[in-house]
């Protein structure tokens, strides 16, 4: 009995890019009067130092930092969906300066949770309009040689910026330049060799994706010891990302490795139904779980490293 392949589209039509760009105001500036202090102190001149000076508390503008990094976290697999609490496991993948490999099946889930972070982002800005005349104020007070003026609606409007980008991948046969033949014949196969490279990339990025969570799983039950609770925790998360693996290796396996969907299937097979509180309560199926797991993550290392 032979085993069908899944048909994967090509990577121009069954994937695109997506940039994300959070930018926030610092809440500084430089400054003649602590430039010219420092460069006093270090005995040279402001050609070589200068200074920058808080025109506001940073506790301020924190909130939007916490967002910036949620926003890179959750692409990175590392922080949950704002809107459901699931996890990209494992990430987007790099494509190029920037930018991230979105395949189409993710496209509405991934669209959903940056819509989220983005009206998140517009309500911190708001609550950051709201205040900055206060703590301007404050910093006036507190710092009456070094405090700073700003047009607060300025600030808003040209220091903050929740940017999507999205894009299409390069199709090598649509490629219109001016040029000999030769030229454009390599032209195309530098395109062809740098989207080859990148898949290459993405193949390693799956396979490495299901070892860490592999090795994650087996790590958290060899760690967990019931009579010490609070010394290794095995979170219920822990299984969630196994099982996640399942709806999102297969759409980044563009390369339709067999070897890899094997992997996620047998990783999933590992688990079986068996919830987080099973394997906190029962020593040995944790100790089983843990040890194929284990050996699952250095079988697929050894096929791709």
């Amino acid at each position: 009995m032979t085993t069908q392949r899944k048909e994967v589209p090509p990577l121009i039509e069954g994937n695109t890019l997506v940039r994300i760009k959070v930018r926030s105001w610092t809440g500084q500036a430089k400054d003649k009067k602590a430039s010219d202090m420092l460069a006093s102190t270090a005995a040279t001149t402001t050609n070589w130092v200068w200074g920058n000076v808080k025109i506001v508390d940073p506790a301020v503008l924190a909130s939007i930092k916490t967002i910036k990094g949620a926003v890179g976290n959750y692409l990175r697999g590392t922080s949950p969906s704002p809107v459901d609490g699931s996890y990209l496991v494992g990430g987007l993948p790099d494509w190029d300066n920037g930018w991230r490999l979105l395949p189409n099946a993710l496209n509405e889930k991934v669209c959903r949770a940056l819509g989220e972070f983005l009206s998140q982002f517009e309500v911190e800005v708001e609550k950051i309009r709201r205040a900055l005349p206060d703590a301007l104020e404050r910093a006036r007070r507190e710092n009456p040689n070094l405090a700073k003026d700003v047009d607060v609606d300025e600030i808003i409007a040209n220091k903050f910026e929740f940017d999507i980008k999205r894009s299409i991948i390069t199709n090598t046969e649509d490629i219109r330049v001016q040029g000999s033949k030769a030229f454009i014949d390599a032209v195309k196969a530098d395109v062809r060799k740098a989207q080859s490279d990148k898949l290459s990339d993405i193949q390693t990025h799956c396979a490495n994706t299901v070892v860490d969570v592999a090795r994650h799983l087996a790590k958290s039950c060899a760690d967990y010891d019931p009579d010490r609770k609070g010394r290794a925790t095995f979170r219920d998360s822990t299984i969630d990302k196994a099982r996640d693996l399942v709806a999102i290796i297969p759409t980044l396996n563009i390369s339709n490795d067999a070897r890899i969907d094997k992997a996620v299937s047998d990783l999933v097979g590992i688990i079986g139904n068996k919830s987080g509180d099973e394997l906190r309560d029962n020593d040995e199926t944790r100790k089983t779980v843990g040890e194929e797991a284990s050996k699952l993550a250095d079988n697929i290392d050894s096929l791709f490293n």
